[in-house]
């Protein structure tokens, strides 16, 4: 059966001249179970897994009835514990009966995070035929945050059983953003189906978008004050929003909690740091501020900022100002990223990028060694795999030695 890629040895093929299937084992984490596939003439459909019994299905075979039901018979086999393996156990003769059902569902869905009043606000949804037989005739509505109707869709699309296939729709924003949960329905017109718990999903829209916008730090003998821009870019109130400091180790050193911001407001929160805290054996010290709401946050990239305190001496404001170089952009290209670093500086650096998922969570690093030539020729290309990554972030430093940064930290939101 050509186009099954799950197909194994361990197979049976059904038929009662109108129609024609196929049965097989796949096993996964030590589970088998039986998986089958329709013909509809010219092509197989996707995969679709039939059973769920934990165990050992083995052997499969059935009829399909005249009224397109399959009657299927298999081993149910127990995996019993041996060690660090398993061997089989009790063998038991099970019988099911499969009703070939229309079953569509939704198993992902996104918006881009740039919203502005009375525009179409662009939802992909990933959309998947759970059930057995074909679907087509989809439709999709999109619910508002009160859950009156906002707009509707129809395709012409068909998906096999097991196929998925993304899909485009729209959020029609009126003239004032509304905070709240958007609901997008999927369904189909080519019969009834089975489940249709899955047929919905929901995604945030009208968030607060909490920003770190600038750090200063002011020496005051070995004391430190550090003061942090935060701002609201979003388009609804912010509320208990938390900045704080972090180390080089993620460990919370301090932190301050506001009640609100407003949309579009700037907050100065101030810290005083000890320098003679942190045990360290280079002069300086190098920390992260972050900043983090109760409402929700539409963009994590600009959620944190890297600065440096100096031990016994002015620690220097990070601005681009403060460093000999400047991270200018970062452009996302195939399974990496291009950085472009200006500055009239003759230094040589390490150049430091790091992914990170869409709730902060850091992905990969990787680090290049660079001359000061190869900055000043142009943009620097690093290869990073950005597989599940939501945003990067980059930072320029002097060696692995002295780790003094010759840049801000610079993020930025993947597309």
């Amino acid at each position: 059966a050509d186009g099954i890629e799950q197909l194994t040895d361990d197979y049976a093929i059904l038929s009662n001249g109108n129609s024609t299937a196929i049965l097989w084992t796949t096993v996964q984490d030590g589970v088998s179970e039986v998986h089958g596939a329709l013909y509809d003439g010219s092509q197989w459909s996707h995969d679709v897994e039939i059973t769920q019994t934990g165990e050992a299905a083995r052997y499969p075979s059935g009829v399909i009835e005249e009224n397109g039901k399959f009657l299927i018979a298999f081993n149910r086999i127990k995996n019993i514990a041996d060690g660090d393996y398993y061997k089989d156990g009790q063998a038991d003769l099970c019988l099911i009966q499969v009703t070939p059902t229309y079953d569509i569902s939704i198993s992902d869905v996104f918006i881009d995070d740039k919203i502005a009043p009375n525009t179409n606000l662009p939802v992909y949804l990933t959309v998947t035929n759970a059930g057995e037989l074909p679907v087509s005739n989809i439709s999709a509505d999109v619910k508002d945050v009160d859950g009156t109707q906002n707009a509707h869709f129809d395709y012409n699309e068909v998906l096999q059983p097991g196929e998925s296939r993304e899909l485009e729709a729209y959020y029609t924003v009126g003239s004032t953003i509304k905070s709240g949960e958007i609901q997008i329905t999927v369904g189909t017109t080519s019969g009834v189906e089975y489940n249709s718990d899955n047929n919905s999903a929901s995604v945030s829209v009208g968030q607060s978008d909490m920003e770190i916008t600038n750090i200063i730090s002011v020496e005051d003998n070995d004391m430190r004050e550090v003061t942090i821009s935060v701002k609201n870019a979003g388009y609804s109130i912010a509320r208990n929003v938390k900045v704080a400091i972090q180390d080089t180790n993620g460990n919370e050193i301090i932190e301050k909690v506001i009640e609100s911001i407003a949309v579009q407001a700037q907050e100065d929160v101030i810290f005083k740091v000890d320098a003679n805290t942190f045990k360290t054996e280079n002069s300086f010290i190098v920390l992260t501020a972050i900043v983090a709401s109760d409402t929700g946050d539409a963009n994590l990239g600009n959620n944190e900022q890297g600065f440096t305190i100096l031990k016994g001496s002015k620690s220097p404001n990070p601005s681009d100002d403060a460093y000999e170089y400047t991270i200018a952009s970062i452009t996302q290209k195939n399974n990496g990223v291009d950085v472009l670093i200006t500055g009239d500086s003759t230094q040589n650096a390490i150049l430091y990028v790091s992914s990170y998922t869409q709730e902060g969570r850091m992905l990969k690093v990787a680090a290049k060694e660079l001359t000061a030539t190869q900055i000043a020729a142009g943009s620097i290309s690093v290869d990073l795999g950005l597989g599940g990554a939501s945003y990067v972030s980059a930072l320029l430093l002097e060696d692995n030695n002295s780790m003094i940064p010759l840049t801000a930290k610079k993020t930025q939101s993947l597309q």
